[in-house]
């Protein structure tokens, strides 16, 4: 497919960057696109906007963390929760608790690498993320 195929494009401005960017040996095995009309510019502000949006994420996530961990999955419960679910929720977010702290300088604490922190996630959030 030629460069820009299959993207509508205003003359002047650059398709636009695709949501994944597949890359070699990825998921689809298919190499990065190059797409004419890409600048620099447009690269660097597509890794500022996904770095801080990853940023965001984990803040988000790590305030969760927090508020949840006033609580006891009973007290999920008490809100009409199921154990297992009240439970689900809790496992989660130390997971992803674990991801901050990992991504923030923290130590292992009892997690073992490699460890999948998205399985628990995928139990809340469904398989296909």
């Amino acid at each position: 497919m030629p460069p820009g195929a299959g993207y509508a494009t205003t003359p002047g401005h650059p398709p636009p960057v695709p949501h994944r960017f597949p890359h070699k040996g990825g998921r689809n095995g298919s190499p990065v696109p190059i797409f004419g009309g890409i600048t620099s510019s447009n690269v660097t502000t597509q890794a500022q906007s996904r770095l801080m949006n990853l940023r965001t994420a984990f803040e988000a996530v790590e305030d969760f963390y927090q508020w949840l961990s006033a609580y006891a999955p009973s007290d999920l419960v008490a809100l009409g929760f199921s154990s297992a679910d009240a439970q689900n929720i809790f496992n989660a977010f130390a997971d992803a608790h674990e991801e901050y702290v990992l991504r923030t300088g923290g130590g292992l604490g009892t997690y073992t690498l490699p460890f999948n922190f998205m399985a628990s996630q995928r139990v809340i959030i469904g398989p296909q993320y």
